[in-house]
């Protein structure tokens, strides 16, 4: 009897055990909410810089007002960075950017699907970085059904682990800036959901060339990319040869041999990893291709946007022999929407002044990006008045800002001050 009774004892304190620790999420994530889901109190917490960066998409999701929203914005973190704020202060109001950082076009369209039901929707921005069309890129992570899940259902919401470690680095922050504790290390919780994967560049000597540029394609088979070992070495940079008509949007360069160290490193490795082994996927691109069709058929305005790039990192493409690829899908995006493209040699992109590394411009320019569609979405609107002709970004939209036309017959390219509008013959 004594042992029964012991024994009796043990398992009442592993079960009372066990429901505290089931329930020590759901208080800590009632209490301090770090997605702002449930909104029951308010402890005058700053929960952005932490619990954005944690599940970029879970914020974004949570923060969500389809009534108070007409534009949208998805993409990658080079959209991201057309901050709320700027669309604001230029005067649209009810603009919302639902890009996140490292996102794949996996996570684009799901995100699509969440916010198509917007009857709001006049405008949707996507930014459609080419090297995103790879399925392999960023290792295919999709953090957005997760996040969904997590806003639309209050147990899961509650009850998440993961969630609950966000929680506890807020707590930390405010109350307990100096305290060596983690919760997730303590209790063997691992925190993979929301792990955004990089893709790591091979040294040289484990390069190797690969043959096949698309995954199901129907692009042209000559597009094939081949292996340049050497970048550095100082020698142009040039695929506008049997093009036609279009070899004089791609002009000749050279590679900036007084570029500074971490920008050369981030243009060969990073660039390197964006195309040694890049696979065109028609299922990204079907994607895209739905996304067009919905937005024809519910008269929402789709702009698409090659964000820019510094020049040498634009040249590596080149590299990998996929200069022809890099115009061809600029043709095809064309046919889905209004195509405003940036990311070309100009006098924006030659300068890495105005970048804060390879990928990423700066706030100024991204302020400029916003009013330039702005201007192309409603440019009589006065949301503009501020946009100066002289700036570094003029796009083709007025006669006066033309510095260049050609065309097929079936595509246009408009070219402006940093530039360029491509569209199709039924947009023209």
């Amino acid at each position: 009897m004594a042992k029964m009774k012991k024994n009796g004892i043990v398992y009442s304190i592993l079960i009372a055990g066990v429901f505290a620790a089931a329930a020590l999420p759901i208080f800590v994530n009632i209490i301090v909410d770090p997605y702002e889901v449930n909104n029951f109190i308010n402890l005058d917490i700053k929960k952005s810089k932490i619990s954005e960066k944690a599940h970029n998409p879970l914020w974004r999701i949570s923060h969500y007002n389809p009534e108070e929203v007409d534009l949208i914005i998805l993409g990658d973190s080079r959209t991201k960075s057309l901050r709320d704020k700027y669309w604001k202060n230029l005067g649209a109001k009810a603009a919302y950017n639902f890009s996140y950082s490292g996102s794949t076009l996996f996570e684009i369209y799901d995100t699509f699907q969440f916010i198509k039901f917007n009857p709001n929707l006049k405008t949707l921005v996507i930014g459609v970085p080419l090297r995103s069309f790879d399925e392999k890129f960023k290792k295919g992570i999709n953090r957005v059904p997760e996040a969904i899940k997590l806003y639309e259902s209050p147990i899961a919401y509650n009850s998440n682990w993961f969630v609950a470690q966000v929680a506890w680095d807020l707590i930390k922050d405010t109350y307990f800036k100096n305290m060596q504790f983690d919760i997730a290390d303590q209790l063997f919780v691992n925190r993979a959901h929301a792990a955004v994967f990089f893709n790591e560049a091979k040294s040289l000597g484990q390069e190797t060339a690969k043959f096949d540029t698309c995954n199901n394609c129907v692009l042209p088979q000559e597009v094939s990319p081949r292996l340049f070992l050497n970048y550095v070495k100082p020698y142009n940079h040039y695929f506008g040869n049997d093009m036609g008509i279009w070899n004089e949007l791609w002009e000749e360069t050279y590679p900036n041999k007084n570029l500074n160290k971490t920008l050369l490193k981030q243009v060969f490795r990073n660039g390197a990893a964006d195309w040694r082994n890049f696979e065109f996927s028609e299922k990204l691109w079907n994607y895209l291709e739905e996304i067009s069709i919905w937005s024809r058929q519910n008269k929402v305005k789709l702009i698409l946007i090659v964000p820019p790039t510094i020049m040498e990192l634009q040249n590596r493409i080149n590299d990998y022999q996929l200069g022809k690829f890099n115009h061809i899908v600029r043709m095809r995006l064309a046919k889905l929407g209004t195509l405003v493209d940036f990311d070309y040699v100009n006098q924006l992109t030659r300068q890495p002044k105005y970048f804060n590394d390879a990928y990423h411009f700066k706030s100024t320019i991204a302020q400029k990006i916003i009013g330039e569609i702005l201007r192309l979405i409603q440019p009589d609107q006065t949301q503009t008045k501020n946009n100066n002709p002289n700036d570094i970004i003029r796009c083709p939209i007025g006669e006066e800002d033309i510095r260049d036309k050609l065309t097929d017959g079936t595509t246009t390219v408009l070219v402006g001050k940093s530039c360029r509008i491509w569209r199709t013959k039924e947009d023209v």
